[in-house]
């Protein structure tokens, strides 16, 4: 079944459970697909601005590390992922450390790019007949969404948030 919109909603914090409302919008349009940055040029990017003091490492172990050491070919597991550096990792000389490069990499790179990133993470494609979604927010509260065909691949599309999303009204006291 194909559809062309794809709803988000939330419950604010005190809300009843029947209190959804209206967070964004998807418009799934070939227009409104965003291609995924390639890896290499988002690497560029960041040598720009700190030479080869910094290296994007990888996302799937650092997505990894959160689990188990012995996770086999498959994708990080459904729900919440996040990467994170090794504990305890210290840079080698001359260069950055992984925690110092996420770092950077949450506060410099847009919201397209941190996701192509991520999404190096997620390396099998669906079984076939399947499609598969994984929703992304930035740090200015932009919601994203990362749409995984079995046969056409990835796509990427923004969502329209609703002005209210954005700003969030305080629970009452």
């Amino acid at each position: 079944m194909h559809h062309e919109l794809e709803y988000v909603v939330c419950l604010p914090a005190g809300a009843r459970a029947e209190d959804f409302q209206a967070y964004a919008i998807f418009r799934l349009r070939a227009e409104e697909k965003i291609p995924l940055a390639d890896l290499n040029d988002l690497e560029k990017t960041l040598r720009r601005s700190y030479g080869t003091m910094i290296h994007l490492p990888r996302a799937r172990p650092l997505l990894e590390r959160q689990y188990s050491s012995d996770l086999n070919d498959e994708d990080p597991p459904e729900g919440l992922n996040r990467a994170r550096a090794p504990a305890g990792e210290k840079a080698a000389p001359g260069r950055l450390s992984v925690g110092e490069i996420l770092d950077i990499v949450g506060k410099e790179l847009p919201g397209p790019e941190v996701i192509a990133w991520l999404e190096g993470a997620f390396r099998q494609p669906p079984p076939k007949g399947r499609i598969e979604h994984r929703y992304y927010l930035d740090a200015t509260a932009r919601v994203y969404l990362v749409r995984d065909h079995f046969s056409e691949g990835k796509t990427l599309y923004r969502a329209e948030t609703s002005d209210a999303a954005l700003r969030p009204e305080r629970p009452p006291r």
